[in-house]
């Protein structure tokens, strides 16, 4: 799997299920499939790649770092072109964010989702 590919996946599969609850008025599959879904993915790019979760307090975004240093943010696009900058505040734990209300149940219907995407693609 490369990153092209997982993005290309996650894209299809994102849903209002996987959405983060206080962004579902501005989750849209067609226009903003991205709002919502920064947490929820950047888990599924570490399942595939490891690294760090980056975390910017201020906008409440996350993203990646893979140990080779580079920056992956598959939910960048949420925001619109020069309104965000991430601001890199803190590193969060993998165990910590899983206990964020809903996040475990939303993360496992998009790692169930992503998997059957593999599976029939």
């Amino acid at each position: 799997m490369d990153i092209y590919t997982l993005e290309k996946c996650l894209k299809s599969v994102w849903s209002i299920d996987t959405c983060c609850p206080k962004y579902h008025a501005r989750w849209n599959k067609e226009s903003n499939p991205w709002a919502g879904q920064c947490l929820v993915t950047a888990l599924i790019v570490q399942d595939y790649f490891g690294g760090d979760l980056l975390c910017c307090k201020h906008y409440k975004h996350y993203w990646n770092r893979l140990s080779n240093g580079l920056e992956i943010d598959l939910t960048i696009n949420q925001f619109p072109v020069d309104y965000f900058e991430p601001c890199f505040d803190c590193i969060k734990s993998r165990k910590m964010v899983l206990k964020v209300k809903n996040l475990s149940l939303r993360y496992n219907i998009l790692r169930n989702l992503v998997d059957k995407y593999i599976l029939e693609n």
